[in-house]
């Protein structure tokens, strides 16, 4: 009876040790992984397949395929973002070695990015670059040349003098630029002051939500009637315009650039009321971030990926899926 006892102690203990060691293997393995970080964005009615929901899924798919990367995604409601002061402390709180994030510019981003250096915490910038970040990697469209392009291609399908009114949301949750629509802007400013055909009448920025697009949109048409150009940021400012536009009757008489897609872009499109929208490769720039990520070392350069941009129109929609 009491060397059953005892090997029932043994037994027990050999038990309890085992499922500790067990543990401490789980624990290191994912020590092993590298910990990444990603804020992504709700789908919503005006934006339902939107920029963020679509790199989500591209880093998404490409992280199952990599045992080295453990990937974690926090899916913010529209009306209850986080600022990136609060992205950054949940990066540090959570352990995180890489978070990922859309670039922005301006002083208390800036403060941001030196925190997560101070806490060595590896940045990496999707849809908008900042080299100054310290970012070690850059996935995504080079919204300066973007801009350009939309300029040239403006040039190309409107004749006789174009006179231009921006369309700019602008700015995140802290009302800090964002850079890839500040990049739009600047590289499409850089075409018009080389031309004496093309100019711009009036800006607006900061127009983070559909209501003040479609104000802001129909007073530049109201103080400005000559425009004969709308250049929208994203497919926010591109969907409210095109609703002013057709709502006036001023379809083919007011052009429409944009950036992105969405259903209602998609339909603006076909009806003739968008001329063209400039779409990322989001959910590429997704997989490719990541299939770099598996492979970095602690020596790699820091690297910039730049993915061009698809031309949509009303010819080559059908192609679009």
């Amino acid at each position: 009876m009491k060397k059953r006892k005892r090997f029932l102690i043994f037994f027990l203990i050999g038990a309890i040790l085992s499922g500790c060691q067990k543990k401490e293997d789980e624990r290191s393995a994912w020590k092993e992984k590298t910990r990444i970080l990603y804020f992504s964005r709700e789908k919503n009615l005006y934006q339902e397949n939107n920029v963020w929901a679509q790199i989500a899924q591209g880093l998404t798919e490409e992280a199952r395929k990599h045992d080295n990367l453990l990937l974690s995604i926090y899916e913010q409601e529209d009306s209850k973002r986080i600022n990136y002061a609060e992205q950054i402390e949940m990066a540090i709180s959570m352990d995180t070695d890489i978070l990922i994030a859309h670039g922005a510019i301006g002083e208390k981003v800036k403060n941001g990015y030196e925190q997560l250096k101070e806490a060595g915490i590896e940045l990496v910038l999707l849809d908008g670059d900042v080299p100054e970040s310290g970012r070690i990697l850059y996935v995504g469209t080079d919204n300066v040349e973007e801009g350009r392009r939309a300029a040239s291609l403006a040039l190309e399908i409107i004749e006789g003098e174009i006179f231009v009114g921006i369309l700019d949301e602008q700015r995140d949750v802290q009302n800090e630029p964002v850079a890839s629509l500040s990049d739009r802007q600047e590289g499409f400013e850089e075409v018009v002051a080389q031309s004496e055909r093309i100019k711009i009448l009036a800006k607006e920025t900061g127009l983070n939500s559909l209501l003040k697009v479609t104000e802001a949109t129909e007073q530049m048409l109201e103080n400005y009637p000559q425009i004969n150009l709308l250049f929208c940021t994203d497919s926010i400012t591109g969907q409210a315009a095109a609703s002013v536009i057709k709502e006036r009757n001023l379809t083919g008489k007011v052009h429409i650039i944009c950036f992105d897609m969405t259903q209602e872009i998609k339909k603006k499109i076909e009806e003739g009321v968008i001329d063209f929208t400039m779409v990322q490769q989001t959910e590429e720039c997704g997989r490719i971030c990541m299939e770099e990520l598996s492979r970095r070392t602690k020596n790699t350069e820091t690297k910039e990926i730049y993915l061009e941009c698809k031309i949509v129109t009303k010819e080559n929609i059908a192609e679009y899926e």
